[in-house]
């Protein structure tokens, strides 16, 4: 059993500067959340809420992939579903690092890169905000947001190497044991760039 599990959630860049900043401690930075207009397109700052569909832990591995499940339904201004609930969102584990010495952080980064959006497959770039476990240990803190600059401290010290996706870091009690965002998991996932639906 992981105890005082800790999951913090850090916007991480590939070799460029990250495309939002910091804000009051807030991962959204300079894209703010918007609601789409119309179900035709969802523009940058569509907020998804998913569940992931398998655990996701520091013994996977870089290049496996990792899939949501929207929760609840993203609504448009206009009333109609921008994005159902079911709609599947896809990606890959772009970076793991599982630590093997006392305070030293254990991470994986996530890109998720692909919308199944009623049955079509839509380029999708963004981010997680946050991430709220399945039915985590009592009394453990939960969804911090640590700063850009230091997921690329993790970068640059070699603990995990550039690559595209959200760092997300998992404190465990035991070096060597590993960390687990177990299956159920809620994500709250943010766009960077609008999406024409067909």
């Amino acid at each position: 059993m992981y105890q005082k599990m800790l999951i913090v959630v850090a916007a991480a860049t590939s070799v460029a500067a990250s495309a939002y900043g910091q804000n009051g401690g807030s991962a959204a930075g300079d894209i703010p959340g918007v609601m789409p207009a119309t179900a035709s397109f969802l523009p940058p700052g569509t907020t998804i809420k998913a569940t992931i569909d398998e655990n996701l832990s520091t013994a996977n591995h870089e290049g496996e992939g990792v899939n949501l499940t929207v929760s609840e339904n993203v609504m448009a201004r206009d009333g109609s579903v921008a994005i159902p609930a079911g709609t599947m969102l896809q990606g890959r584990l772009t970076g793991v690092h599982n630590a093997m010495a006392a305070g030293e952080p254990n991470v994986v980064r996530v890109d998720f890169n692909d919308l199944v959006l009623k049955g079509q497959h839509y380029p999708f770039t963004g981010y997680v905000m946050s991430v709220m476990p399945k039915n985590p240990p009592a009394g453990s803190p939960t969804g911090n947001i640590v700063s850009a600059a230091d997921a690329s401290q993790l970068v640059s010290s070699g603990k995990l190497g550039a690559g595209a996706g959200t760092v997300i870091m998992m404190a465990k009690q035991v070096p060597g044991g590993d960390g687990i965002i177990g299956t159920g998991s809620v994500f709250t996932v943010r766009s960077t760039s609008g999406i024409q639906v067909k």
